[in-house]
C-alpha cells in the first residue's frame, strides 16, 4: 500500500498547516526566525532547538518550505492565479504586475507543491 502512504503525506501537511488549527508548519518557520540568534534563556533555546529539529526532520523526509517569509516578488496575474494564494486589491486593466510580500511560505513534498505560498499586496510607503 505505498500509494496510500504517499497520498497521506499531503493530507497530513494540510492538517498540520490548517490555519484553523494554528498553522503549525508556518509557526515553526516563525519561531525559527524570531529566535535567530537564540536568546540565552532556557525556554527560547529549547523552543528554538525543537523548531529547528522538526524542520530538519521534515526536510530529511523531503518536506520543505517553498519561499522565505518576507520575500518581495513582482508577479503577473497569471502567476498569482497558478501558484499563490493572493490577498490584496484586484488587478486594474493597466497593471501588468504587482509587488507582493510572502506571508506564508507554502510547502512542498519532493518536487510537488502541496500548500501554496500566501502573498499579500505590498503597500506603497507614503512619503512625508
Amino acid at each position: 500500500m505505498p500509494r496510500s502512504r504517499s497520498a497521506s503525506v499531503p493530507s497530513l501537511l494540510r492538517t498540520l498547516n490548517d490555519p484553523a488549527r494554528g498553522a503549525l508548519l508556518d509557526a515553526l518557520i516563525e519561531v525559527r526566525s524570531h529566535l535567530s540568534p537564540p536568546s540565552p534563556s532556557w525556554e527560547s533555546q529549547t523552543l528554538g532547538a525543537l523548531a529547528e529539529g522538526l524542520l530538519e526532520r521534515l526536510a530529511a523526509a523531503g518536506i520543505r518550505p517553498l519561499l522565505a517569509v518576507g520575500l518581495t516578488l513582482s508577479l503577473t496575474p497569471s502567476q498569482l492565479v497558478k501558484r499563490f494564494e493572493y490577498h490584496g486589491s484586484p488587478f486594474l486593466p493597466s497593471q501588468r504586475r504587482k509587488r507582493v510580500v510572502v506571508a506564508s511560505p507554502g510547502w512542498t513534498v519532493g518536487n510537488r507543491m502541496v500548500i501554496r505560498p500566501t502573498v499579500r499586496e505590498q503597500v506603497k510607503e507614503e512619503t512625508a
